[in-house]
C-alpha cells in the first residue's frame, strides 16, 4: 500500500487562514539512508498555492516519503514540484485534498526502483495538467492513481504508470488508475500503463463518472 509507509522524520505547515509558498526554494525532507524518507504536510482553512518543491525522495534502498497538501481550494504551479521517489525502493505517495478546486500544473514524481508510488487526489474538481509518475522497476505491482472529485476531472498531462526493467517471474504489474467523478472527465493526455519485460501484465483504467467520459 503506498500510503500506509512509516516515515523516519515530519516537516508539518498548518495556516489559520490562506497558505502561499512560492518562489524558487525547496522543502526538503531526503533519506540517504536505509530509513523511509520522511512526510511533508502542508494544511491551510483557506487557499493554498504551491510554487517551490517538496522534496521527500530517497536517495538510496529506502522508500520514498510523503507530501500531503490540503486547502479550502489548492494549486500546484507549474514551478512546483512534489517529488517522492526513490532509487531503488518503492516510491512514496503525494497525497492532495482540496474543499474546492485542486489544479496541479505540477510534475508529480513518486517512481521506484522497485515498484511504483501512490497519487491521491481528491476535490470539489480536478485539473491534473502537469507529468504524473509512478512508474516502477520489475516490482511494479502495488502503483496506484486515485483521483475522485466531487465535479469534474480533466487529466491533460501525461500519465507515466508503466513497470520497468524485468525479473525472473515474467515483469512487474503495470499501474491502476482509478477515477470517481460526479460531473465528467476529460482523458486528453497520454497514459501509460505497461507491464514489465518480458511477460508483466499492463495496468487498469477505471472511470466511473455520472457525466460524459471523453
Amino acid at each position: 500500500d503506498p500510503f500506509a509507509q512509516g516515515a523516519s522524520g515530519s516537516l508539518d505547515i498548518a495556516a489559520a487562514e490562506s497558505l502561499d509558498i512560492i518562489g524558487g526554494g525547496s522543502i526538503v525532507t531526503q533519506s540517504n539512508n536505509a530509513n523511509p524518507a520522511g512526510l511533508i504536510s502542508v494544511d491551510a482553512a483557506g487557499d493554498v498555492t504551491i510554487g517551490g518543491v517538496l522534496d521527500a525522495r530517497s536517495g538510496s534502498g529506502a522508500d520514498g516519503g510523503f507530501v500531503a497538501v490540503s486547502g479550502a481550494a489548492v494549486t500546484m504551479r507549474t514551478t512546483a514540484r512534489a517529488l517522492v521517489a526513490s532509487e531503488a525502493g518503492s516510491g512514496g505517495g503525494v497525497i492532495l485534498r482540496s474543499g474546492g478546486p485542486l489544479v496541479v500544473d505540477a510534475p508529480l514524481e513518486a517512481a521506484g526502483g522497485a515498484g511504483g508510488g501512490g497519487v491521491d487526489c481528491d476535490a470539489e474538481t480536478v485539473a491534473l495538467n502537469g507529468r504524473v509518475d509512478v512508474s516502477g522497476g520489475a516490482g511494479g505491482s502495488g502503483a496506484l492513481i486515485d483521483v475522485r472529485a466531487r465535479g469534474s476531472v480533466i487529466v491533460n498531462g501525461v500519465i507515466d504508470g508503466d513497470a520497468r526493467g524485468s525479473d525472473l517471474a515474467g515483469g512487474g504489474l503495470g499501474a491502476e488508475l482509478s477515477i470517481s467523478a460526479q460531473g465528467s472527465v476529460e482523458l486528453n493526455g497520454r497514459i501509460t500503463l505497461n507491464g514489465g519485460a518480458p511477460a508483466g501484465e499492463g495496468g487498469l483504467i477505471d472511470v466511473v463518472a455520472v457525466g460524459d467520459v471523453t
